[in-house]
């Protein structure tokens, strides 16, 4: 943003300076022509060209001082907006931050709150119920003193009544800790089993990946294999092509005849160097590429 905004300020910057050179270029021109023409009107143009270099080049240095100080200013503004912008959202962030925190603490005292006021509620009642209790035997203390036996039977029983409050009391808290505690555990075994779950499927994928990367080479390798039988097959089809074809050779050598020494021509001499000029100069023929022409003639009667 603030990149954007120096370079709008360069580029206006930039335009009026060449709007104010031009205006101040003409002006200025036209002020030293006519003091030249005032003062000296027969002096040489040279001293008249050297003055509005000079003028020109003032007017150009002032003009860019101006523009470098406009320049800096709208930077510097742009520079200060720009930390303001910053500084206000740092504050909008804080503010936004504390106001969270501010509720959650708010939530949190309202919640210990509404537990010390359900206990003290509790308490309120046991300690009503036993006021109650104890009005009720000093009642009965102070109606009649003849029944002893029984204000103490009914005071073992208020005791042990209160005694048994207490004690489900406490247990009743117990429980609840205690239905705490496993509700946190099943809570705990649920996520352990559920992240088990991932690694299991995870593995069961990742061995899955490699059972289909081994399949895959299997099928590569038996390709190669079934590639390469092809090519032996087809190799042993040409070598016995390439018999047949010089027992074809050596069959019509024989019907052909002998060489000029009576001497008959064999497949087996090929290397021996034979004298006969016919068979090496059919021999050498064959050898450079005139063995398809040697087959040619040897199928066309076979074909017509």
């Amino acid at each position: 943003m603030t990149i954007n905004i120096v370079r709008f300020a360069q580029l206006c910057v930039a335009g009026l300076l060449r709007c104010v050179k031009e205006r101040r270029n003409k002006c200025q021109v036209k002020c030293v022509n006519a003091r030249v023409e005032m003062f000296a009107p027969h002096a040489d143009t040279s001293f008249q060209q050297s003055l509005l270099c000079l003028s020109r080049e003032k007017h150009e240095e002032e003009v860019r001082r101006r523009a470098q100080r406009i320049l800096e200013e709208k930077r510097t503004i742009a520079e200060k907006k720009q930390l303001e912008r910053e500084r206000a959202a740092k504050e909008a962030k804080l503010v936004a931050m504390q106001r969270r925190i501010t509720g959650i603490q708010q939530a949190n005292r309202a919640t210990e709150y509404r537990m010390q006021q359900a206990k003290m509620l509790q308490e309120e009642r046991l300690q009503a119920s036993e006021d109650r209790l104890k009005a009720e035997l000093l009642k009965i203390d102070e109606a009649s003193d003849r029944r002893g036996i029984i204000l103490e039977s009914c005071r073992f029983r208020t005791a042990q009544h209160l005694f048994l409050n207490s004690q489900r009391a406490q247990f009743n808290r117990s429980a609840i800790d205690t239905e705490v505690q496993a509700r946190l555990r099943r809570q705990k075994e649920r996520e352990n089993a559920r992240q088990k779950a991932v690694l299991e499927e995870k593995l069961t994928r990742e061995i899955e990946l490699q059972r289909r990367g081994l399949l895959h080479d299997q099928r590569r390798l038996s390709s190669v294999e079934y590639r390469i039988q092809q090519e032996l097959v087809n190799r042993e089809k040409w070598l016995q092509q390439e018999r047949a074809h010089e027992e074809r050779l050596w069959q019509l050598k024989l019907q052909r005849g002998t060489d000029g020494f009576g001497k008959t021509w064999h497949p087996a001499q090929r290397g021996r160097g034979d004298s006969s000029a016919l068979i090496r100069r059919e021999w050498n023929a064959s050898d450079n590429g005139g063995e398809d022409n040697a087959i040619n003639t040897y199928q066309r009667p076979v074909t017509s």
